[in-house]
């Protein structure tokens, strides 16, 4: 385990610099404005899960309006107590900790108020984040100008989310861009979307952003109930790969 946090941090400190350091093209230019660095909060535990989110969201800013760069993974990591009061990262943490005790079977309720506030936020060091535009990020995006983030950046953002190697991705009203990253990499199996990462399927959820101003039970029901939904219809499809498997064994006995 100390290997892959040892590989990750060496390998993702690289990207950045590299990222930093391209250049600019119009109005994008990561060393003047202020590179937010991201990715998995804490990546001892991280390569110990099972499950493994990934929050894809749109863009992180400065509040104080600097062009300061700063490093995302570590404010949270280092000011538990300001990030508590952020309903975005209380609402995150909540769905993480739903989708990480979630399975096919079993879908884990959300916890009443009095246990979400022992709770805390203590759920976001199971997961991992990355923002579509990591300089020069506003309260609110615009479409166009993101997009443009994503064009220039699309290298570097497919590389950062094969480096963290999550198990499942979650679309905080991201989705749009997914296959602006991932081109071909995005599949469908049945009704629902997977990127291939190093051979392998990841789930993509396409959902809104946690900061959208639905109630709280709907927005996490309905993220966890898709999730489940998800994990269904993969169970169903593995077990119909399984019996044509089987079947053409009998045929060739």
């Amino acid at each position: 385990m100390n290997e892959k946090v040892i590989c990750y941090n060496r390998e993702i400190e690289k990207l950045f610099l590299a990222w930093i350091s391209k250049g600019e093209l119009g109005t994008i230019n990561h060393n003047a404005d202020g590179f937010i660095k991201d990715g998995i909060i804490n990546p001892h535990i991280w390569f110990q899960s099972e499950c493994r989110p990934l929050f894809l969201l749109k863009e992180a800013y400065n509040g104080n309006g600097s062009k300061d760069s700063w490093d995302l993974c570590e404010w949270i990591r280092s000011d538990v107590e300001r990030v508590g009061k952020i309903s975005t990262w209380m609402t995150i943490s909540l769905w993480a900790k739903g989708i990480i005790n979630t399975n096919a079977e079993a879908l884990y309720h959300l916890p009443n108020e009095i246990e979400q506030r022992r709770l805390g936020i203590f759920c976001l060091d199971n997961i991992a984040v990355v923002n579509l535009r990591k300089s020069g990020g506003q309260k609110a995006s615009d479409h166009e100008i993101l997009k443009q983030y994503v064009a220039f950046d699309k290298s570097e953002l497919s590389h950062e989310i094969i480096l963290i190697q999550p198990t499942v991705i979650i679309c905080g009203g991201t989705f749009r861009y997914i296959k602006d990253i991932f081109g071909k990499s995005l599949i469908w199996l049945g009704d629902n979307p997977y990127i291939i990462l190093n051979d392998v399927a990841i789930p993509v959820l396409d959902y809104y952003h946690p900061a959208c101003r639905f109630p709280k039970v709907m927005k996490y029901y309905g993220l966890i109930g898709m999730y489940q939904q998800m994990l269904l219809e993969n169970k169903k499809i593995q077990v119909r790969r399984s019996t044509q498997f089987k079947t053409l064994k009998i045929c060739y006995n």
